[in-house]
């Protein structure tokens, strides 16, 4: 079997320009071998969660959400600090609009901010209800949406920050995560009470509500629309096919609570962070566990794929970064 060896990058005392904290150091992990994947970076920021990671549409910048300071945006081919967006308040999640001028991101109290991605500049703040736990932009970019502590699923238009609905199926309860559909029709809302509820975008009206395993604890469509990812508290995924939202496959693996799942730009892969440390890569044609990535015992809490599918970045709570290398062939062969 072929061992690849992880790529070993430090870079120390890096400072930042402007006004705001340094930067982490960068850090050598031991090696270690996780089948054809290669752990090619691995931040250290010393302390604090890292809620989320983004990469832009155009693959030139990577987000990074650590709690409280801001969002950093790397360039991820050569690690260097290009901007940092002082925010000095617990940033839950992180988002890019589709044609990447607008860095969406979900705070702790109640705002989702708009800032310019070419100078880091305050486009507008959105105001909502309890913590932001996920922002996404519709595939169009003219709207966002934003899971609210407060239960309510809330869609403002970007143009002029108006509030165009407030979604209030999952009243009294709390949701973790929501996605538009490619096409931009249909929005998913993920909750505690183990429900995901899918709304028409174009008038809000409650189209079917699908029952999982356990409270959801994130939502991912796949890139061509055709599926829907849910990930729950049983540390499972269900794959549920859009069509008639039948129930494809039911993913379970070594771990106990999983935070989040993405897709490969191509559909081919699902990544899964978990509570539990590792990250899981899953062939979705089939729901078969490919690789168990090495993760942070302290837990995953984002998970995202490049633009061309190369890399895989997670963030953890022990404020760690990991930028995966992905093989050519998505790493379907096994150890």
């Amino acid at each position: 079997m072929k061992k690849v060896n992880l790529l070993l990058i430090c870079l120390l005392g890096l400072l930042i320009s402007g006004c705001g904290p340094p930067p982490p150091a960068w850090s050598t992990p031991t090696p270690t071998v996780v089948s054809e994947w290669e752990v090619a970076r691995l931040a250290l920021w010393g302390r604090g969660f890292v809620n989320g990671v983004a990469f832009s549409p155009d693959g030139r910048f990577l987000a990074v959400a650590p709690t409280p300071r801001g969002i950093y945006l790397y360039d991820p081919e050569t690690l260097e600090e290009v901007r940092f967006i002082e925010i000095n308040i617990g940033v839950r999640s992180v988002a890019f609009s589709p044609d990447g001028e607008i860095v969406a991101s979900g705070l702790d109290d109640g705002r989702v901010l708009l800032s310019r991605v070419e100078d880091g500049t305050l486009v507008r703040a959105l105001q909502g209800e309890g913590f932001m736990t996920n922002v996404p932009f519709s595939p169009d970019g003219e709207m966002l949406a934003a899971a609210c502590g407060d239960g309510v699923v809330r869609v403002w238009r970007v143009a002029d920050g108006t509030l165009l609905y407030s979604l209030e199926g999952h009243t009294d309860d709390y949701i973790n995560g929501v996605a538009f559909s490619p096409d931009g029709s249909i929005l998913a809302a993920g909750s505690k009470k183990s429900t995901v509820k899918l709304w028409r975008v174009d008038d809000g009206t409650l189209l079917r509500t699908l029952q999982a395993s356990s409270w959801i604890s994130s939502l991912a469509f796949s890139p061509d629309g055709q599926t829907l990812a849910s990930a729950d508290g049983n540390g499972t995924v269900h794959i549920w096919r859009v069509e008639d939202w039948s129930l494809l496959h039911t993913l379970g693996g070594p771990v106990e609570y999983l935070q989040v799942v993405a897709f490969s730009p191509d559909g081919q892969l699902l990544a899964s962070g978990s509570f539990d440390g590792p990250v899981l890569l899953w062939r979705v044609e089939d729901g078969t566990l490919l690789h168990t990535l090495a993760g942070d015992v302290h837990g995953v809490m984002s998970v995202a794929f490049s633009p061309d599918g190369r890399t895989l970045a997670s963030a953890s709570k022990g404020g760690t970064v990991r930028l995966y290398r992905v093989p050519p062939t998505g790493g379907s062969q096994r150890q």
